[in-house]
């Protein structure tokens, strides 16, 4: 390990953000903030969530890229604010020990989601906004600035009644993400069984490709760990939907 960080510092970069790191650490403030993270990351819980991000379709290539490049990777990620946000995003609120954590009724009122507009409430899980959204006309294929929609929010956060609603309603099983992610390599890459299904009855495409040429399937079995290389009904049937649609496609 020391002699990997003595080869990163060689990287002009790298030891100029280290130093940079260093005259940081001078500050008070910033030297607290950086003993509280250090708490946070021997919190057990934290460590299982962090172990997670590595199934998520976004996420994966940062993690391919730090075990590849080390130091120099590492440094870039923390020093992108876009990144970091997103990590934030999944990881939720995460409590060092107990006696941090908040007062039942600050705790709830911390976690009253805003709820702004469609998907808002499909990655909140509000069902009744959804409803409500839809209701007075909102397009139901609306995106954000990665190009996610509704849909493959409630895929990420995994609400299957607001997945139910967004397609009995006409939501694009195709929309794709800014990596060319479809709901359903979202449904895959999480390694949820239940969803995965309901999108393929739906009739999600199953060979449908994100930017490095992955199919849902081939998120799955890149991951020994994700759940659903060990449900085998489920495997089945999205590698006979993958066989199949490769076989159209040829057709």
């Amino acid at each position: 390990m020391q002699e990997a960080m003595q080869q990163a510092l060689k990287d002009p970069q790298v030891a100029q953000q280290m130093q940079a790191i260093q005259e940081a650490m001078k500050k008070p403030e910033v030297a607290a903030q950086v003993e509280q993270m250090t708490a946070a990351m021997q919190d057990q819980q934290l460590q299982q969530r962090i172990a997670q991000l590595k199934d998520d379709p976004e996420l994966a290539g940062m993690f391919e890229d730090i075990q590849k490049n080390g130091m120099s990777a590492l440094m870039k990620y923390w020093n992108d604010p876009k990144t970091l946000a997103k990590i934030g995003e999944r990881m939720g609120p995460v409590a060092a020990d107990t006696a941090a954590a908040p007062q039942p009724q600050a705790a709830a009122a911390a976690s009253m989601p805003e709820i702004n507009n469609l998907l808002d409430a499909a990655k909140h899980g509000d069902l009744e906004a959804v409803q409500d959204f839809l209701a007075i006309g909102k397009d139901v294929n609306e995106r954000d600035g990665d190009g996610r929609s509704a849909l493959h929010y409630a895929v990420a956060y995994s609400h299957g009644d607001i997945v139910e609603e967004l397609i009995s309603s006409g939501a694009d099983l195709e929309a794709r993400d800014s990596k060319e992610n479809t709901p359903l390599h979202y449904a895959a890459g999480y390694g949820r069984s239940q969803l995965v299904r309901q999108l393929l009855e739906a009739g999600a495409q199953a060979a449908a490709e994100n930017a490095n040429g992955q199919s849902a399937l081939d998120l799955v079995t890149a991951e020994p760990r994700n759940p659903i290389n060990k449900d085998a009904d489920t495997l089945k049937i999205l590698e006979h939907a993958v066989t199949a649609g490769l076989q159209m496609e040829g057709a």
